[in-house]
Parts: C-alpha cells; sequence; structure tokens
C-alpha cells in the first residue's frame, strides 16, 4: 500500500500528552501522539486500523512519524517497528509465518527493534542507532542463490555486544518466514527451515532474536538469481603500464549470452548500464589492480565476472640502451628503451632478442602481442619502439636474458 505521512510541526503544544487526538484532513483516520517507542509498540496494529498515523516525540522535541501497515508501525524513513504481542498471541500465531523455540514472554523492559535491512551492521532502539545483536545469513555462507533453490538461515551473535555470554545459553529465535514456501520443517534454535525461493530478486525473511532483555528482529537478506548468464570474459589493454606515460588503461567484456531481454554492466561499484569497457586513469604505482564487474540481466541474475589485473609502474622499471644485455626474472615489466635515434634505421629497425633457460616452451609478450618461445626468440621493433624513451611493456612466463639489436 502506498505511505502517506503528515508534515510534523517543529513544536508539539501537546508534548507529552499520548492519548491526545486530531482529525485528520481526510477524515478517515486520526493522529495520535506518544512519547516514547515503547509506548509506540503497545498500540495495536490490525487491518482495523489500517493507515493510522501516530506521532512519536521525544523530550529533544525530535519527531517521528509511523504508520500502521500490514501489521507493524511502518516509520517515514520505512523503517519498521514491531507490535508487542502478549504470550496468547504467539501461541496462536501461524506455524508457517512464525515459530518460536520457547515461549517465554517478552517482559516490559524489552527493547524491540526497527528491522535492519542489512541484517549486518545496526538497529535503530528507541530512537537511537546501536549494533545490531548479530547477523542472519544462508547457513552455507552464500550471498545468492538460483531460482527455485531451497536454503536455511543461521543467526550469529556478536560476541563482543553481549555482556554476559551466559545469556546464550537462555537465547530464544522466532523466525518469521512471512509469505514464503517452507520446504522441510527443520528450523532448530538459530537456524530456521530450508525456505523455497521461487522468484528472482533480494529477499529476506526475519527472525526476532531475544537475549537477555533485549530483542531484535533482524533481517536475513539473500539475492535469488533468474535466468543465468554465461560466456562472459574481460581482458584489460595492457598487462603493465608506466603511468607518467601511459595514465589510462582499459578494460572490456564480451561474449555473455542469456536467455532474458537484456544484459546490464556494473564497474567497480557504479551504476549498472550498457557500457561493456571502463577506462580507469591512474596517478600512482599499484602492484596489481582489476576492476570488479557485475554482469546482470533482466531476470535479477547476477554475475560477477573476473578481470585481469594491471601492473601500473612510477616510471620504467628497466633500462635497455642497445649495449647490454638485460637479465628479466617471470613477471611483468615496464621497459625503457633508450637508444639513440641514430643508431635505428628506419627501413630495418630492431630486434628485440630474448632466450630462455631449460627446455619446454615459454611465452613472451611485447607491447601486446604475444609469442610461445623455445629457447629463444626475436621480435621486431620499429625505430619509434626501440629508441627514444620509449615504455615498451613486456611479460615473461620465465627468466630471460634480452638484448636490443640494431
Amino acid at each position: 500500500m502506498s505511505r502517506s505521512f503528515v508534515a510534523l510541526p517543529i513544536v508539539l503544544a501537546v508534548w507529552g500528552c499520548s492519548d491526545f487526538t486530531e482529525d485528520l484532513s481526510d477524515g478517515n483516520y486520526q493522529k495520535n501522539f506518544v512519547s516514547s517507542l515503547d509506548e509506540l509498540t503497545s498500540h495495536s496494529c490490525t487491518s482495523k486500523n489500517e493507515g493510522e498515523i501516530i506521532i512519536m516525540s521525544n523530550p529533544d522535541k525530535v519527531s517521528f512519524s509511523y504508520q500502521c501497515e500490514d501489521g507493524k508501525w511502518v516509520g517515514d524513513e520505512g523503517d519498521e517497528v514491531a507490535v508487542k504481542k502478549s504470550s496468547d498471541s504467539k501461541a496462536s500465531s501461524s506455524s508457517k509465518a512464525k515459530s518460536s523455540n520457547s515461549a517465554k514472554e517478552e517482559s516490559s523492559s524489552s527493547v524491540l527493534s526497527i528491522d535492519d535491512i542489512s541484517s549486518s551492521s545496526r538497529v535503530v532502539l528507541n530512537g537511537m542507532s546501536e549494533p545490531a545483536l548479530g547477523v542472519c545469513a544462508p547457513v552455507d555462507g552464500s550471498t545468492s542463490i538460483g531460482k527455485g533453490t531451497s536454503v536455511a538461515f543461521k543467526f550469529t551473535a556478536d560476541g563482543s555486544l553481549i555482556e554476559d555470554p551466559a545469556l546464550l545459553t537462555t537465547a530464544t529465535y522466532e523466525w518469521d518466514y512471512g509469505d514464503f514456501e517452507i520446504s522441510d520443517d527443520s528450523e532448530n534454535g538459530r537456524t530456521s527451515s530450508k525456505v523455497l525461493f521461487s522468484s528472482g530478486g533480494d529477499h529476506k525473511i526475519h527472525v526476532i532474536v531475544s537475549i537477555g532483555d533485549k530483542v531484535q528482529t533482524v533481517a536475513c537478506p539473500v539475492h535469488v538469481n533468474g535466468v543465468p548468464i554465461s560466456g562472459c570474459s574481460c581482458n584489460s589493454d595492457a598487462k603493465v603500464v608506466n603511468y607518467q606515460e601511459t595514465p589510462e588503461v582499459t578494460w572490456s567484456v564480451s561474449g555473455c549470452r542469456t536467455e532474458a531481454a537484456s544484459l546490464t554492466y556494473a564497474w567497480d561499484g557504479r551504476p549498472a548500464g550498457d557500457d561493456v569497457s571502463y577506462t580507469k586513469t591512474f596517478n600512482e604505482p599499484r602492484a596489481s589492480y582489476a576492476p570488479v564487474l557485475t554482469v546482470n540481466n533482466s531476470d535479477n541474475t547476477q554475475m560477477e565476472v573476473l578481470c585481469p589485473g594491471v601492473k601500473v609502474t612510477e616510471g620504467a622499471e628497466y633500462q635497455m640502451d642497445g649495449h647490454e644485455r638485460v637479465e628479466f626474472p617471470a613477471g611483468d615489466f615496464s621497459v625503457l628503451m633508450t637508444a639513440p635515434k641514430e643508431r635505428c634505421a628506419d627501413s630495418f629497425g630492431a630486434d628485440f632478442y630474448c632466450s630462455f633457460e631449460g627446455g619446454g616452451y615459454s611465452i613472451m609478450v611485447v607491447d601486446g602481442e604475444e609469442y610461445e618461445v623455445s629457447y629463444f626468440h626475436s621480435v621486431d621493433l620499429p625505430c619509434d619502439k626501440a629508441t627514444g624513451d620509449y615504455s615498451l611493456s613486456l611479460r615473461l612466463s620465465a627468466p630471460a636474458l634480452c638484448s636490443l639489436m640494431m
């Protein structure tokens, strides 16, 4: 349902009068005022008063607006507050929607929480942000599953936030599965039953955790993928660059296939779009850098694609002047070619020659061109790449002794 919230005055003239009401302009509901979150949770929220609005103000005259929606009070920023339940109402609730491993009744000192969407960091207690008592996630540690898959969730308490570890032995867990189908009734304490997710997208169930005198509603999120994505390949236009000479590196993705209507690409946390390439500018050396690429389709499937790392150097790591041989280990390098231009004849160019120790084949990549080498190999270089402080990109799969001959 759509939410409609009233604008709040800066100062409430009826401060502290929780039973004060005034008619709203639409004439359908009344606006109630309360002075605490605990008082708010004492107000019933059922189909009979769906849409009712309550204004909560604290002694600092900070006001919050909550509306009755689907059995919960929903704040104007999307936070949700559960309604206090008696032990009788707990016992009569649906075993599919909610179940508990204890008949423990919530005491008046219980602290009720607003639903924490991330389930991993903070909840709002009595109008103030506080750390969550723990996290809830799929038992197998996955953050995404395939459509039609069943998964169980497990709540893990944050021991650093529990003053008395003995309280964990008496903690209770009440699982709320919402409208999702339970594929087996294997619920056991802090582990839920297996839940079947038949549609793609971001979904969650909830667990109400009671530890000592604290009660928190924690979300258990999971992303459900639709039809699969396959065939994606990510490549870069360089393996090593000297940012003082070549500050930009471009990665591109190709080959992605899916039966969904469309594909989008999210590079390095940026919003997903149609760009199949991504360029990054460097201004400092990096041992290795690879962007994070997530490919999405219109059926809610997300797939992370591995991109190759690029080594970024500050200046050339090696120098070749055409007089001495240079010994290289295996790896990626930036080589400064400093031979005088007058030594290189344009009609012949220069030979970049490398010899490898041992038998078998080695890989030699010169400025992006790959060669399979047995013992030794010579690459023809034009004069503009052999002289004049040109920065040559070199990759060797094994140690080699290289020289520049003109």
